[in-house]
């Protein structure tokens, strides 16, 4: 979805700005911010050297405030894995990401 324009509330020069002038100028910069805060893949997080370890669910705390809607391994610190997720399983997604992988590596992850 777009992004909406922006309405703007013109006052005449020389004019004093009414109270309704200025609750349409609010509902005009409300309307405009919700688009913003309302995108979850715009409120990100970097968790930074994460240490996932073969064999386990590496249970990551994500810290986002809600369920997780995807990652993103931003750099592999040394090594080269594979991550896999169970998400689909994960009683916690609003807490944790789980991931596995067949090999030691650390990571660096974006989460949205």
């Amino acid at each position: 979805m777009a992004f909406h324009p922006f309405k703007k509330k013109k006052v005449s020069l020389g004019e004093t700005p009414t109270a309704d002038d200025f609750n349409t100028a609010q509902d005009y910069i409300e309307s405009a911010l919700a688009q913003l805060l309302g995108k979850d893949t715009l409120d990100q997080v970097l968790i930074k050297n994460v240490l996932l370890l073969p064999g386990i669910i590496n249970k990551v705390p994500h810290k986002l405030g809600r369920v997780l809607n995807g990652y993103t391994p931003v750099r592999n610190h040394g090594g080269y894995a594979i991550l896999t997720d169970l998400q689909d399983t994960n009683p916690s997604p609003h807490l944790l990401l789980y991931l596995t992988t067949p090999v030691q590596v650390t990571v660096d992850l974006l989460v949205f």
